[in-house]
């Protein structure tokens, strides 16, 4: 549990820098609302990842990392097919932050 803490202190970390420059690239309202989502929905999904991982290790690293890839892959396309969509953010910001944090923190793994 605490190895998940610091994991999931460590990838705040780089979520928050990432998404601040982000923010530069994409400025604006609307774009600082699907960043923020995205960054909520990344750091989400790697500590449930991450925890898979640990708890699959005995079945090999490779099983915990493929799962943890499958759940990620599967994130992005409902989040880019259903939720900005359903909550009309705008698509580029939304999924370019979304991908760069996940892609961040996975290599913190």
């Amino acid at each position: 549990m605490r190895r998940t803490g610091l994991f999931g202190l460590v990838s705040a970390g780089v979520i928050v820098t990432a998404g601040a420059l982000l923010l530069l690239v994409f400025p604006g309202r609307p774009s600082t609302v699907a960043i923020a989502l995205s960054a909520a929905v990344a750091l989400l999904v790697q500590l449930v990842a991450f925890t898979i991982l640990r708890r699959t290790r005995d079945s090999g690293v490779l099983v915990g990392w493929g799962l943890g890839s499958i759940l990620r892959l599967g994130t992005l396309a409902v989040y880019a097919l259903v939720v900005i969509q359903l909550l009309g953010l705008p698509a580029t910001p939304a999924l370019v932050s979304l991908a760069t944090f996940l892609f961040a923190t996975m290599i913190l793994e």
